[in-house]
């Protein structure tokens, strides 16, 4: 069965089509999750802090919650005492999940 030359360029039309699309949806220069965790992770004040604990023989501990356009990245340890726990945070940062940008919640 011969397949007509205008179905052939309607095909191949069409998975041009779907192929440009794929390629800009992929190519979406967005910041990611773990991205954003190792950029927190990477602050010399983060260092620092994770320094000190791990000292103490405790560990810094790292929320990421998505936020619309930035990652919010609450870097805080956990505290015993008495047998009971609560958090006790360092700071919050926010990474602009475009630019890339960190700014801190606290100074």
């Amino acid at each position: 069965m011969k397949i007509p030359k205008n179905v052939l360029v309607l095909i191949s039309g069409l998975i041009v089509i779907m192929t440009i699309i794929v390629w800009f949806s992929v190519r979406d220069n967005s910041i990611m999750k773990q991205e954003a965790l190792q950029k927190i992770q990477a602050l010399p004040e983060v260092q620092q802090f994770i320094a000190e604990l791990e000292k103490n023989g405790k560990a810094a501990s790292f929320n990421v919650e998505d936020s619309d356009n930035a990652w919010s990245v609450q870097v805080y340890e956990i505290v015993v005492q008495n047998g009971e726990s609560h958090t006790a945070t360092f700071n919050w940062y926010k990474i602009d999940k475009k630019s890339g940008d960190v700014t801190k919640e606290f100074e």
